[in-house]
């Protein structure tokens, strides 16, 4: 159940964000379509991007119950490595 969910929201996701840059870097659309496309397809992105917390919940279920902790806390700590390279 929540595993195919999850992989049907993350397909999702990224064909909405394919077709937002398709929209949006060619020029075969008016600057109107354009413009409400792009609104309606970044609402859809908003509301698929919620998926994070079912797929880390996901992820801790696979390790046994004595190692739960650890595997959030080392998850956090990836998550927050990685922002900080994208900062730099």
């Amino acid at each position: 159940g929540r595993k195919k969910t999850i992989y049907s929201v993350i397909i999702g996701n990224a064909i909405v964000h394919i077709l937002i840059a398709f929209i949006l870097y060619t020029n075969f659309f008016s600057q109107e379509f354009q413009r409400i496309s792009y609104s309606i397809l970044r609402g859809i992105s908003g509301i698929g991007s919620s998926i994070y917390s079912p797929a880390v919940v996901l992820a801790i279920e696979m390790c046994g119950p004595s190692k739960r902790v650890s595997a959030v806390n080392s998850l956090y700590y990836l998550y927050i490595a990685g922002e900080l390279v994208v900062v730099l």
